[in-house]
């Protein structure tokens, strides 16, 4: 049979849950981030990996935020990011349980970026080069032989 207790108003401050965990770590380290995932929805995390594992992460740091919401950061795949992060680990049970921060961006650096090929750079040249290609590439789409070995 169960108990029932009766609490009065003065007395409800003492049955607040705690805010901390109980034996929580809080690490801060300055470090580097490739993006995986950035969110551009409000209050939902980012998944980045340190490297060795993906982590999803808040982004804290304000000025960073603004400057993604108004387009002023652009983001390719491998993007870098230089940050302060903040790690709090706790034990829930027998579990142990850790929530990233970033709490600073102190640099973006984007990915590298694919290059144009320039195949008409040193002119008539190259036009009959693109133009040899494209023959042989007409002469193996529409014939029957096996062109792998012409353009090896």
């Amino acid at each position: 049979m169960k108990e029932t207790v009766q609490v009065n108003k003065d007395e409800v401050q003492y049955f607040e849950a705690p805010t901390e965990h109980e034996g929580e770590t809080v690490d801060v380290i300055d470090t580097r981030l490739i993006i995986v995932a950035p969110s551009f929805q409000e209050g939902n995390k980012w998944r980045v990996s340190d490297g060795s594992r993906n982590i999803f992460v808040n982004v804290e740091d304000p000025n960073f935020i603004r400057a993604v919401q108004t387009g002023a950061e652009a983001f390719s795949k491998g993007g870098l990011l230089h940050v302060q992060l903040q790690t709090r680990q706790w034990l829930e049970g027998t579990a142990l349980k850790a929530e990233y921060s970033i709490l600073k961006v102190y640099r973006h650096e984007r990915g590298p970026e694919q290059r144009r090929l320039q195949l008409l750079r040193n002119g008539e040249a190259d036009k009959r080069i693109v133009l040899l290609l494209l023959f042989f590439w007409i002469q193996c789409r529409y014939s029957r032989r096996n062109c792998s070995t012409v353009l090896t």
